[in-house]
């Protein structure tokens, strides 16, 4: 397709030629995973939404990341010395230099996976092709400049040669070359990762002398749309047949353009007839052929957000380097740590940490100052690390941990390894008020990092340790497990200090607490020959001593992936189960394994003696629960991977599974019994899902994080699905699957949990005689800091002729942020007491009425008898006294209908008042005012 430029240098007598230039990378880029679940590389972020089934659902739309412009990066020794700017775009990176455009292709063909300690590794054949665009003739003093600065900027931290660090690299939106040709200036600039370049040839010029010499390509071709067609060992590229313009009185008006083979692999233009007095712009507009593969591969790890509701991702990308040199700007998989802005528009930094071997982050959290922390794993010995922290070496082994903090421009502020001379892999961190930092994982390290104030008899397996603020010390460090198999995956921490651990464990000897829910590994007491159990275990301040420790499992396989606290000091932690008698609690949504394996969610008290909650969740396919989160309602929030077709929606936004496996996001409710919502979130492919599987220390990862006021959900993982599959929003920052095994996803939902609760006050009085009034206080109170107003109706049931009514002294409030607000019910009653009986409460006049027949049938037979005269004088005569008769009956009917004022009747209702109230403005919802209101009328 061709895009036209609106650039708005463009002079009115313009002309413009427009083409558009497609990477069609082909191949398959195999996953590598490093660490508990390892993902692999390439940064990128797909919004996703999918087609509501409901108005209502409709209003709670999954909101994508907005567009971003493509960012072209100053070269300040990030890449080759030869290049001017650098870009990456999808499915492709390209490289300016003084008179050359190199578009670098990747593609990657799996190779059998290999095992690795406590996980599966996959590797991969990785190909790569250089195409290059030479301006033959072009002016080789041209004048390059950058304009129109981005409000990003991007960070290398890549070995320990602190000269190959380079911190603050502004972006630009468009790159000039001046004078390319006589009276022709050449331009590179895009939109949503596309590239465009302009050729500008202005009055009186000519673009004759414009031609591309193209190298790396295996074959030059025109198809028979007039698309040039540039075949590669990866993939082809595609230019589609140009399209030229000019402007003339601020209408563009077309001229015939295409292209032309001449030899030796050189491309130019044939233009139509135009005005030669008027600009003259040619335009080749860069997309990718987004099914097919591309430069680099990526997965989103984990996900986290600030006060202000900007985003923080993290995982493991890999990128091309300038083609023709060794090493570029990256090695391997590397570390990737994008923010972006609360409104999604712009991306402020993308950082890239690594060295020479495959790293990965896997766990991230934000302090108040917006600094970004980040754990995962490293291969490399030249990892980057920092003066003054803990570990400055590689500690031996296939990987180390890491740590390493950045600033809020994403620059670094201290990293360091963490690691003996096993394999050890950090998985999961927390930071408390102080900002210091509670790190798990695995390790089969024998010196780990020095215990100190270590759990006695937590020998192996997984880690915990704790680190001040500039992990130059540790507070603690202790072994989280017994045997070599175990490991940590997940850490939370209260406001006391207290750290919450979950993982696995396949060993009996596991350390337990007294009077913790389950004290036994697995249904035997033995961990049913070998097989996991998920265990939490909350560790005291000081690292030596438990507030708790408890297995949680069943007869079968159950591992715990994520964990949460709220702030009572209730432990929430999701994982898979393949137990049928997984432990159950008082509150159960779902009280039966529905497939061979479903997540499950459960809810610790403060002490774990009890499990408040405990649930399945999932269909008949297969459920993995692998990140949780809890507001400050107490609501929990869980993402994982299914693949089932009945799995549990409420409202969803996507209602059935796009695929093979989708990821999900549910919401529980405080206690866990009921969902708020619930949505499957995936196309054809599948979301979330591991090459190894979702088993002992192997498994997909995936993060979710909800905001300060908990307005909105972010997830964060990885699709393979294709493009117009996976459900990503019109206008998103990358609607298209990039290529390669994986691409990471960054998707935002509007929380649909009302944002203001209604609280019923006393009704005064609750009962009286017709014609009475009661009042009620009616209290709303912001949650979520929410502002707006909150339209109040109310109801009366059940409904007669003349129900009591209801209104309100002021029926539209507006709550404080996070305060609360009254309004006044007031409900009146009529004075008529028939009127306000129930119907079932009166008597029933057909017994009257059936009386009143056999008197008027004795009333005609007596005036029946005797002569015609006589008959006369009988008939007035027993009409009236069938009227006295009558008149008789009818008396105590009525009077016994009323019920009035000093009356016998049966006492009506109780009629009962239900309060609503629906926000009028963003967010917000609607909600029901608790208790119940009833009034009984005597």
């Amino acid at each position: 397709m061709f895009k036209p430029s609106t650039q708005k240098e463009f002079v009115p007598a313009g002309i413009v030629i427009v083409a558009t230039l497609v990477l069609a990378v082909l191949g398959v880029i195999g996953a590598r995973r490093l660490g508990l679940h390892r993902p692999s590389v390439g940064v990128q972020h797909l919004s996703a939404a999918a087609p509501a089934s409901a108005p209502q659902a409709r209003a709670r739309t999954l909101a994508g990341m907005a567009s971003l412009p493509l960012a072209f990066e100053e070269n300040q020794g990030q890449t080759d010395p030869q290049v001017k700017y650098v870009a990456r775009g999808n499915g492709y990176a390209v490289f300016l230099t003084a008179h050359d455009a190199v578009f670098a292709l990747h593609s990657s063909q799996p190779r059998a996976k290999s095992p690795a300690p406590t996980q599966a590794k996959q590797t991969a054949h990785d190909q790569t092709a250089a195409i290059r665009l030479h301006l033959i003739g072009g002016n080789p003093h041209s004048t390059i400049s950058a304009a129109s600065q981005l409000p990003g900027h991007s960070n290398y931290f890549i070995g320990n040669d602190r000269s190959r660090w380079h911190a603050g690299v502004p972006q630009f939106a468009r790159v000039s070359y001046r004078d390319a040709y006589p009276g022709v200036n050449m331009t590179y600039y895009g939109l949503q990762k596309q590239l465009e370049f302009d050729f500008i040839v202005a009055p009186g010029a000519s673009p004759d002398p414009i031609r591309l010499g193209v190298t790396g390509a295996n074959r030059i071709s025109t198809d028979e749309q007039g698309n040039l067609i540039l075949a590669s060992s990866v993939g082809n590229v595609l230019l589609h047949k140009p399209l030229a313009y000019q402007q003339n009185d601020g209408a563009r008006r077309p001229v015939d353009a295409r292209f032309v083979l001449q030899a030796h692999n050189q491309v130019s233009f044939e233009l139509g007839n135009y005005d030669r007095n008027r600009e003259l712009v040619i335009d080749p507009s860069v997309t990718y052929a987004t099914y097919l593969g591309g430069t680099a591969e990526d997965d989103g790890n984990a996900i986290a957000v600030d006060g202000s509701g900007n985003a923080y991702i993290t995982g493991q990308t890999q990128s091309n380097p300038f083609p023709g040199t060794t090493g570029g700007y990256v090695g391997g998989f590397d570390v990737f740590v994008t923010k972006i802005s609360a409104n999604g528009l712009t991306l402020d930094y993308s950082t890239y940490v690594g060295g020479t071997g495959n790293d990965s982050g896997n766990a991230i959290a934000v302090n108040a100052s917006g600094d970004a922390i980040v754990a995962g794993g490293t291969g490399s010995n030249n990892f980057p690390f920092t003066a003054g922290v803990l570990q400055k070496t590689f500690g031996g082994g296939n990987f180390d941990a890491f740590l390493f903090g950045l600033s809020s421009n994403g620059s670094l502020v201290y990293s360091t390894f963490l690691g003996g001379t096993g394999d050890d892999i950090a998985n999961g961190l927390a930071l408390d008020g102080a900002g210091n930092t509670y790190v798990v994982g695995s390790t089969t390290s024998t010196n780990f990092p020095p215990s100190v104030n270590s759990i006695s008899g937590m020998t192996a397996g997984g880690f915990a340790m704790e680190l001040n603020s500039a992990a130059s010390a540790l507070v603690y460090s202790t072994y989280i497990g017994a045997g070599g198999n175990d490991f940590a995956s997940a850490v939370a921490v209260d406001s006391a200090g207290n750290t919450y651990v979950t993982g696995a464990t396949e060993t009996p000897t596991f350390v337990t607490t007294p009077n913790a829910v389950q004290t036994k590994c697995g249904s035997d007491g033995n961990c049913n020959g070998g097989l996991y159990d998920a265990f939490v275990t909350v560790i005291k301040p000081t690292g030596s001593s438990l507030v708790y420790s408890t297995f949680l499992g069943g007869e079968a396989k159950d591992e715990g992936f994520g964990i949460a606290v709220d702030g009572a000091g209730d432990a929430y932690v999701t994982g898979f189960t393949q137990s049928t008698q997984f432990p159950s609690g008082v509150s159960r949504l779902q009280s039966t394994l529905k497939g061979s394996s479903d997540a499950f969610v459960s809810e610790l008290n403060p002490n774990g003696s009890q499990l408040l909650n405990s649930t399945y969740l999932g269909g008949s396919g297969n459920e993995s629960g692998l990140a949780i989160t809890v507001d400050n309602q107490q609501n929990a929030y869980v993402t994982g991977v299914t693949s089932s077709s009945d799995f549990p929606t409420v409202n969803p936004t996507q209602p059935k599974n796009g695929g093979l496996n989708d990821a999900f996001v549910s919401e529980f409710n405080p206690g866990g019994a009921s969902l708020l919502f619930s949505t499957y979130l995936g196309g054809s492919g599948g979301e979330n899902t591991s090459n190894s599987g979702t088993t002992g220390g192997g498994g997909s990862l995936a993060g979710i994080a909800v905001d300060s006021n908990g307005a909105n959900i972010y997830v964060t993982g990885t699709t393979t699905s294709p493009t117009g599959s996976f459900p990503a929003t019109t206008g998103a920052y990358q609607t298209a699957f990039q290529g390669g095994a994986s691409d990471a996803f960054v998707a935002k939902y509007a929380n649909p949990v009302p944002d203001f609760s209604i609280t019923n006050g006393a009704l005064s009085p609750t009962s009286g005689t017709p014609g009475v009034s009661a009042t009620a206080t009616i209290t709303v109170t912001s949650t979520k800091s929410f502002t707006g107003a909150v339209a109040l109706t109310c109801s009366v049931a059940p409904v007669v002729a003349k129900e009591p009514t209801c209104s309100f002294s002021n029926n539209s409030v507006t709550p404080p942020a996070n305060g609360t607000v009254t309004s006044t019910l007031n409900v009146a009653t009529t004075g008529s007491s028939a009127m306000l009986k129930h119907p079932s409460d009166r008597q029933n006049p057909g017994i009257v009425y059936a009386m009143l027949l056999p008197i008027g049938a004795i009333t005609l037979l007596g005036a029946g008898l005797g002569s015609a005269g006589s008959r006369r004088k009988r008939l007035f005569g027993f009409l009236m006294l069938g009227l006295l008769l009558s008149t008789l009956l009818l008396l105590p009917a009525c009077s016994s209908s009323g019920g009035g004022g000093s009356g016998s009747g049966t006492p009506t209702g109780p009629y009962t008042i239900t309060v609503t109230g629906t926000s009028t403005g963003t967010g917000g919802g609607t909600a029901t005012g608790t208790p119940a209101l009833t009034l009984t009328v005597n």
